[in-house]
């Protein structure tokens, strides 16, 4: 389903009212590269991950930390974040 809603000031109203059936879900945020400062997120630049394993990908990303960047390429995630593992520990 797609919302539209307003960020203000660190909140995010949408458009008209929604009741949701869980507390928690998850949310896919697309905004435009105008409206972002570039570099100045404060975030652990981890991306949520998707499918069945995500919760076992979601711990190699924290595990990775603030210094890795996530740049897609044709290897599947898995590939590509124990290619990034193999980088940072084994090296």
């Amino acid at each position: 389903m797609k919302l539209n809603a307003i960020y203000d000031n660190g909140r995010i109203y949408f458009d008209q009212p929604v009741r949701f059936k869980k507390k928690k879900i998850p949310v896919l945020v697309v905004i435009d590269n105008e409206a972002v400062l570039s570099g100045e997120t404060k975030d652990k630049s981890t991306r949520p991950v998707e499918g069945k394993d995500s919760g076992l990908l979601q711990k190699i990303h924290d595990i990775l930390g603030p210094d890795y960047k996530y740049v897609p390429t044709d290897k599947s995630d898995k590939e590509f974040l124990i290619e990034a593992l193999e980088e940072k520990y084994c090296r």
